[in-house]
């Protein structure tokens, strides 16, 4: 009876070390999934700040567009916010 016992409790250990292991994985993950989605939004943002100075400086839509990666669309609305400053 003792070993059967002994057996539960090991086996209820294990379960306990797994169980941390997990969170500890899922808690990575999400730590690198956030610094991900950061770094997308940085680099988003960066696009849009050297659109807007290209199109300040009198660049063109599609100069913008090709050295960005932006849409027309996006550099349209970017421009018209420039106007209006």
């Amino acid at each position: 009876m003792l070993e059967k016992w002994r057996d539960i409790r090991f086996h209820k250990n294990l379960w306990k070390a797994d169980e941390k292991a997990l969170r500890r994985q899922w808690q990575m993950d999400a730590r690198e999934e956030i610094m991900a989605e950061g770094k997308a939004e940085g680099k988003a943002e960066g696009k849009l700040e050297i659109a807007r100075n290209l199109l300040a400086e009198g660049s063109t839509f599609e100069f913008v567009h090709k050295t960005t990666g932006l849409s027309l669309d996006e550099i349209e609305k970017l421009k018209d916010g420039i106007s209006e400053k």
